[in-house]
Order: C-alpha cells, then structure tokens, then sequence
C-alpha cells in the first residue's frame, strides 16, 4: 500500500525500506516484485522514485547480512534461509540496476565504487581467493553476482580494468585474459592452466567484434547451489580437465571427428553469445535463421546436428540453441560439417547444408573470408582463413579450402539448389 501513495517523497520511501529491512528479508517474491515495480511497470517517474529510495537500503542489506553469514551457522543453511535471501536477491537487484536504470538515474558509477569496497572489505568472498564452499555454502554464488555486477557496471577501458585487476587481484593467466579480451573468469581457482589455456586460446579464435562477453564462470567450482549469476554478457561452463572426455559431434552420415569435451563446451557457450549480440543485432543473418529454422521444422534429417532422436523438435522449442549447437561441429571440423551437409543434400536433404553455408556467412562477417576451425582431443583449436565467393546478392556461392574448391547454386530464397566438389 506505501508503494501506491504518491505523496510520499524519495526520503520517506527510503526511510520506509530501511525500517522495513531492518527485519524483513529480501526474499526471491519481494526481489521479483520490486523489480517488477522499479524497472517494468508504470511510470519513469515513478520508477526511479523506487530505484533511488531502495538504492540505499540494497548496498546495505549486502554490507551487514555478508557479516552476519560470516558470523553464522552456515552449515545449517539453505537457499531459502533470510540471509542467503537477501544476499543474493540484493545483487540481483543491483545488477537489474546496471542494466534497467531510467534516465536521469544512472547509478552504474556508484554500484562500481560499491563494488569495488565490498571486494576489498571482505575479500574472503567477494575477492578471488579460494573459497572453502563446503565452510561457505552459497558463497560461490555471491561471488559469481558480485564480480558479473562489477564488470557490468562500467565501460572497460584501460583504467578501468587495471582497477579492476588491482580490485580482484587478478594474476596469471586469468589477469591475461582479462586484459586482453575483456572477460573476467571467475571460477574459484578451479580451472587449471590447460584449460585457461584453451579459454583464452577459444576467446581470441573468435573475431571480437562478433561477441559481447564480460564474464565466464564455472559452477562445478563455485558450488553456487542453483543460484546462478544474471547480467548482460555471461556464460558459464564446466569444469571437467581437457582430454579427460572427448565427443564425436556427427551423426553415422560421416566418419566420426573427435574432440576434447570442455573445449566444445566452452565454443558452445561463446557461440550463445554471438547469436545474442552479433546474429540477433542483424536483421538480414537473423531473419535468416528463423528462415532455416522454419524450413528445417521437426525433421532430425533436416538438421546439421542430428546424431539424437528428436532434436528436430528440440530445436524447434528451444530456438536459441540452433546456432550454438551447429558450432560444436564446425569448431570440431569445419570442412567436415561442409562434408555432411553435402552427404544429406546427396540424400535429398537441402537444409543442412543451407545451415553450413549460414554459419560460414556468419563468421565471414560479410568479407570476402571465412573462418575454418578444427579441435582436436587436446584442446588444440587451429584456425584458417578461406577464400569465398559471392554473387551478386552478397550470397555464398563458392567456398576454397585449399584442398576442394566447394560451388553451390542457390534460389531466390538462398536456398541450396546443386552443389559441387572440385579437388584442387
């Protein structure tokens, strides 16, 4: 009811918040609620009356319930225990802040100073030091959305990231990465320096422009207990030791192609991100998606990836994994994948090779190039440019590998119509 007397100033709403915090957690409904509130519904005025009083109360529900969880019991705690509660939804608040903020109320400046103080008051969780998980439950969690708020609140400039190494203290390989991609790796010391190695090797695979990332983390490490981290550009990915598993990603149409099973994931979760800010940001490459995926419909057949029963229904109600999924098997052989879809065509099976010839125009970036990947059981990525040709509508016609000169005739649609194999 306060919420809906407008009489009330931003200081009689923040007294309000404080009295009512002082006793009352922030539980998953309430954070929900008040999100809905500050940042969706009604008027930009009236929501950045809600952001500024909360504002106040939020960064200290984080301050004390962070001491009272390294005071408690916490072996006796469980996620719906107030204090998990209100840690955690209070960052979540925080990082709905960085990214929902109303004009005239950015406070984004503000959060990284907050955050910048909370890691270096109370650097056993929210630094980068191991963190026991089993003496901290949910401190993994907390970590995750501290360090994906900090990132997210600033543009990362070079003064900002050597503030941000120095707030962390970022050494090594994860130092590197961050410095030179932008991506911080939060993973409680978890991964080792194989598995950093094929990250930043992955990372630097992948032309920049194509991908908006600002953090990877690593659950199987952090033990975050279902509480995953929110924010604009994040992934995460497993644990499991390069070459400890391997994956052949093609169904029985072609020979087998092994790869190393972390560093497919790790592609596949990159690959999320450039669907979300370099394929979804175009309107032609991502009306083109829809195009194949609505010409593939339910048929396994009809799919690049189609070595499970039922993942053409499977792509149908989960769209957003269409693309990334393609990636597991380009990346593990990108000439390969052309080899398969050149089989199924064979079959009379058009769309998989339709789906090649768009994942290659994907990663051509509109030149005259593309990029061909090949992943080993090691986690050795190799890469190489190749030369395309295109007609007179910017469409893939032709593809040179070096050992094959691939040429394809298209519809007016951009559909595949012939296809053929020139050794070279």
């Amino acid at each position: 009811e306060i919420l809906e007397n407008k009489n009330l100033n931003v200081n009689s709403l923040e007294l309000f918040f404080k009295e009512y915090f002082s006793n009352h957690p922030l539980t998953e409904n309430l954070h929900g609620y008040l999100n809905n509130r500050s940042f969706w519904t009604g008027r930009e005025a009236e929501r950045a009356r809600l952001q500024q009083a909360l504002y106040p109360s939020i960064t200290d529900i984080i301050n004390k319930q962070t001491d009272a969880y390294l005071q408690s019991n916490r072996s006796a705690l469980t996620r719906d225990s107030p204090t998990v509660q209100s840690i955690i939804n209070s960052h979540y608040f925080l990082g709905d802040m960085v990214l929902l903020h109303d004009r005239g109320l950015d406070r984004r400046e503000e959060i990284f100073n907050f955050y910048t103080n909370l890691a270096k008051d109370k650097k056993i969780i929210y630094r980068t030091a191991t963190l026991d998980v089993t003496q901290y439950p949910f401190g993994g969690a907390f970590r995750a959305q501290a360090h994906r708020n900090l990132v997210d609140a600033r543009p990362l400039t070079a003064i900002i990231s050597d503030q941000i190494v120095d707030t962390l203290g970022l050494v090594g390989p994860r130092r590197d990465i961050f410095k030179d991609y932008g991506v911080l790796v939060t993973d409680n010391n978890g991964l080792d320096e194989t598995q950093l190695g094929v990250i930043k090797s992955i990372l630097g695979s992948v032309p920049r422009e194509m991908y908006d990332l600002t953090i990877i983390t690593v659950g199987d490490f952090l033990e975050t207990k279902g509480l995953g981290s929110r924010g604009r550009a994040g992934i995460n990915i497993f644990g499991l030791r390069v070459s400890s598993a391997e994956e052949n990603g093609f169904p029985n149409d072609v020979k087998p192609f092994y790869s190393d099973v972390f560093s497919l994931v790790a592609v596949h979760e990159l690959n999320h991100r450039v669907k979300a800010s370099y394929i979804d940001a175009n309107p032609m490459l991502k009306g083109r998606e829809e195009d194949l995926l609505r010409q593939a419909g339910l048929d396994d057949q009809n799919y690049l990836r189609s070595n499970t029963p039922g993942n053409g229904a499977f792509f149908q109600n989960a769209p957003q994994e269409f693309f990334a999924s393609i990636a597991n098997q380009y990346f593990a052989s990108s000439e390969h994948t052309l080899l398969l879809g050149l089989e199924r065509f064979n079959q009379g099976k058009v769309e998989p090779l339709n789906q090649f010839l768009f994942f290659a125009d994907v990663y051509s970036r509109g030149g005259s190039s593309t990029l061909f990947y090949t992943l080993d059981t090691s986690g050795k990525l190799t890469r190489k440019e190749i030369q395309i040709e295109r007609d007179n509508l910017r469409r893939i016609i032709g593809l040179d590998s070096g050992t094959n000169l691939y040429q394809f005739q298209l519809d007016a649609k951009g559909n595949v119509t012939a296809a053929s194999t020139l050794p070279r």
